[in-house]
């Protein structure tokens, strides 16, 4: 299947070299767009340096930084413009919280539904490398989404999923309010809306190789508002 794969950037200059060796050595037929927010340490000159090597990695360079969301939208929105015969569509972080050894289970997992979410909470062992305060608000998070949303996933907040793009253009981006983190919950509810068949498969979460969290106070407020604001819209 023809996959790109979508990693948003902002200053992750340092995981760049490796996270893309990692990747085009365990599925090198992929395509990685990265969507890079002109970081100011240089991540985007690093990834053209290293396109030289990659035929198959892209940048898309955006004026500001505002919002992990948007970026995925500007991500989502080339692919289906510049690539309309795309056939998957994934979203991956840039800071090895992700491992890329997973990414073909997660491609394999489509063989009988339209989207593979990669969840940490399917085992308790999932977050067990990250400190007991950031744990325990994943599994209370996706607790908060999943009875506010209605719909049994046990991952709500991972951005580690395969999506055909038959269900990822049939959504209406601009009708999507979430501007941070929340836009993974937003984009998910909304592609469950549409009727989209899903699985979770097990991939834990591993701690950031290099660089800095971008969790703010303005994202965990977003990400407590948002739900109820799903629920209720019509």
């Amino acid at each position: 299947m023809k996959t790109v794969i979508v990693v948003p950037t902002y200053n992750e200059k340092e995981n760049m070299g490796l996270l893309m060796k990692e990747i085009f050595s365990i599925v090198p037929d992929i395509s990685v767009l990265i969507v890079d927010d002109s970081s100011p340490d240089g991540t985007g000159e690093e990834v053209k340096k290293l396109q030289t090597v990659y035929p198959r990695l892209f940048l898309l360079t955006r004026a500001v930084k505002d919002g992990l969301g948007n970026a995925y939208k500007a991500g989502f929105k080339k692919v289906i413009q510049d690539w309309p015969d795309t056939e998957v569509v994934m979203m991956m972080d840039a800071d090895f919280t992700h491992e890329p050894s997973k990414i073909p289970a997660l491609l394999a997992g489509l063989s009988d539904v339209d989207m593979v979410i990669g969840s940490c909470h399917k085992d308790p062992a999932g977050m067990k490398d990250y400190p007991w305060h950031r744990a325990l608000l994943g599994k209370w998070s996706n607790i908060y989404c999943r009875t506010i949303l209605g719909y049994p996933l046990t991952d709500w907040t991972n951005a580690f999923v395969a999506i055909r793009m038959s269900h990822l253009k049939n959504i209406d981006f601009a009708n999507l309010d979430g501007n941070e983190f929340a836009f993974i919950f937003e984009f998910r509810y909304a592609l469950l809306k549409n009727g989209a068949r899903w699985k979770e498969i097990f991939t834990p979460a591993m701690p950031r190789r290099a660089g800095e969290s971008k969790m703010q106070f303005s994202t965990i407020w977003e990400s407590v508002r948002l739900p109820w604001k799903l629920r209720f819209k019509k």
